[in-house]
């Protein structure tokens, strides 16, 4: 049966993952392969067996099998490109060519906080639009489900994760820098303050995954560091995580209760528990955040469409900027036809994810471009920043954040993607700009 496969891939994803060969106790592959078992194989599985009723807990409302030839095919073919893209020797040997120097390591102290001002800043001027900064906070789930409008200063949404990265620098300063003149108790200080603001950040776009993947960023640099893997800490945080993942949402609507206080959030997060129709811990509710992409991925591959050549790129990069600035309205992206294509209408979006982008491009070979891509580039990537880890103060933070954007692409599109990681790509972008020397070896004759 096509069903059984998906089972075979976990396998051959658990088999692979435990004896390949690593650089680091983790590596880019080692996330991808945690995140794509999720994101694929097992919720297919999940949806094409209907135990428990998967289909009504996985199926978004509609009737959608993942045992079709072409899904399973999609999948598989997906995966094993990624791998022997990753292990192929033009991507190492690229890695291997570019180098960096680091330069004016005091300076990044002032960076750090630079952006942290500039976040702390869009914070306010974003919550501006909204009444407050409190006000914003409130809504920030309505506001994501676009209950509620913004304003002309919306653009500011973007800066406001400024505070991230400058978390990490600032967490790389305090970890890892030597010869500190400052007092390290006030850099202790500014860098609890980051995490404040990064946390504050966070909430205020109502995503899940980012003050998971923030928190989980902290603990993998300690795994690349300290070459340890905490089992205790792994229990704790996974009950984090599922446990986020799970009552996330509710969280994030008890916030609309905030302006009455604290304790007005509480009654609303324990009064929402109470009156879920769930009981305990459900799996299928748990796995009902991964299944996104498997829907995406079958509408791709049966739905009638025009291709996309991969327009969706320049169309995320418009999404960016203001229509009052651009003077046009911007074509709709694959997301917003890809969510239609689902649900029949466009309550809230959903990403296609990197396979499902490739098939809508360019169908099968627009699947082989993305996957054989995006594993070129992680590798590229890991090269590079794996050899300057002990050299560059603040690269095991970067190198960890690197490798969760790169992993977080898998479930989204371009759209998603860049608006998403604006303010990482562009705080990371700036930081090897002006911090480091980046240089390319030239290929012996």
């Amino acid at each position: 049966m096509l069903d059984s496969a998906y089972l075979v891939l976990l396998a051959l994803i658990v088999f692979i993952e435990i004896f390949r060969e690593k650089s680091s106790k983790f590596d880019f592959l080692t996330l991808f392969n945690i995140y794509f078992a999720l994101m694929y194989p097992l919720p297919a599985f999940l949806l094409a067996f209907d135990f428990a009723n998967a289909v009504s807990s996985l199926g978004l409302g509609i009737s959608l099998y993942t045992n079709k030839l072409q899904t399973v095919l999609a999948i598989f073919v997906g995966y094993f490109l990624v791998v022997i893209s990753f292990y192929s020797k033009s991507a190492i040997d690229w890695g291997k060519k570019i180098s960096l120097r680091t330069r004016r390591n005091n300076s990044v102290l002032i960076y750090a906080i630079a952006l942290l001002l500039f976040s702390s800043i869009s914070i306010y001027v974003y919550g501006l639009q909204y009444g407050s900064f409190i006000n914003a906070l409130s809504q920030a789930s309505l506001i994501r489900a676009r209950a509620v409008e913004g304003g002309t200063l919306v653009f500011f949404k973007h800066f406001t994760l400024f505070a991230m990265p400058a978390s990490y620098l600032l967490g790389a300063v305090v970890f890892f820098q030597k010869n500190k003149k400052i007092n390290p108790l006030l850099i202790i200080a500014v860098f609890v303050f980051s995490v404040i603001v990064a946390v504050i950040a966070i909430t205020l776009t109502g995503g899940r995954g980012y003050l998971i993947n923030y928190f989980l960023c902290f603990y993998l640099v300690y795994i690349l560091k300290s070459k340890k893997i905490s089992w205790t800490f792994n229990i704790l945080f996974g009950i984090f995580a599922v446990s986020f993942l799970l009552y996330g949402k509710v969280f994030f609507f008890s916030l609309t209760a905030l302006p009455q206080g604290l304790d007005a959030v509480i009654n609303t997060f324990v009064n929402t528990i109470e009156n879920s129709s769930s009981n305990g811990f459900n799996f299928y509710q748990f796995m009902y955040n991964f299944q996104f992409p498997v829907h995406s991925l079958e509408v791709a591959l049966y739905r009638d469409y025009e291709f996309r050549w991969f327009a969706d790129i320049l169309y995320a990069i418009a999404s960016l900027i203001p229509q009052r600035l651009l003077g046009v309205v911007p074509p709709e992206t694959i997301m917003y036809y890809n969510t239609q294509y689902i649900l029949g209408n466009n309550d809230f979006s959903i990403p296609t994810g990197f396979l499902a982008f490739g098939v809508y491009s360019m169908w099968w070979p627009g699947l082989f471009i993305v996957a054989f891509t995006y594993g070129w580039i992680g590798r590229c990537l890991q090269t590079m920043l794996i050899k300057h880890v002990n050299q560059i103060f603040w690269m095991p933070f970067m190198y960890t954040a690197i490798a969760q954007i790169w992993m977080d692409f898998l479930s989204s599109d371009p759209e998603t993607f860049i608006q998403g990681y604006f303010a990482f790509l562009t705080g990371i972008g700036l930081l090897f700009l002006l911090y480091s020397n980046i240089s390319v070896a030239q290929q012996k004759a």
